[in-house]
Formats: structure tokens, C-alpha cells, sequence
């Protein structure tokens, strides 16, 4: 089938007159040229679209990059937080364990 230019041209040039055989258009050379010309502006806008769609693909390649750096970020920060909490419930249970020593061993030697 034509590209929808190309049967809009055909029918513009059958309703002026041109040689119709059989319901079929048979298009001169120029239309022809001009159906070419046409496939070659869509070939191109096209490629555009497709340079396009590749543009924004990597524009949200470099915006997810980001935030999983960002999320990376706050994972370390909350693995440092972590870290830290514990050992403050290790030294406050240190610190529980030696009170508990320090009581048997006063109750000991009284």
C-alpha cells in the first residue's frame, strides 16, 4: 500500500484527469518522486524520534544512576548509624553487667 500522501496526490491528479486504467492510478514520474521525497522526510523524522527517544532513555539512565547513588549514600549512612547504636547497647550492657558484678561482689563480702 502508499504512504497516505502518496494516495492523496494520486487522487488529486485523478480528479484532474490523469490516465486511470482499470480503477488503478498509475502515477506520473513527479508524484512518484514526491512519494520518495516524502518516504525520505519520514525516514528522517524518523531517525530524529529515534535519536530522540534515545536522548531521553539516557536522560533517565543518568536520573536513576543518580538516585541509586543517592540511596547508596543513605544505606552507608544508616549502616554507620547502626554500627554506632550498637555499640552503645553493647557498652550500656557492659556497663549493666559490671554494676550486677559489683553488687554480688559487695553482697559477697558483706
Amino acid at each position: 500500500s502508499l504512504p497516505k500522501s502518496c494516495t492523496s496526490v494520486s487522487k488529486q491528479e485523478s480528479s484532474k484527469g490523469s490516465h486511470r486504467t482499470g480503477g488503478q492510478c498509475h502515477l506520473p514520474v513527479k508524484s512518484h518522486q514526491h512519494c520518495y521525497s516524502w518516504s525520505d522526510e519520514s525516514l528522517s523524522m524518523t531517525q530524529s524520534e529515534t535519536t530522540s527517544d534515545q536522548s531521553d532513555i539516557e536522560g533517565r539512565i543518568r536520573a536513576l544512576k543518580d538516585e541509586l547513588r543517592k540511596r547508596k549514600s543513605v544505606v552507608n549512612q544508616l549502616k554507620k548509624e547502626q554500627k554506632k547504636r550498637q555499640k552503645e547497647r553493647l557498652k550500656a550492657q557492659e556497663a549493666s553487667l559490671i554494676k550486677q558484678l559489683e553488687v554480688r561482689h559487695r553482697k559477697k563480702g558483706v
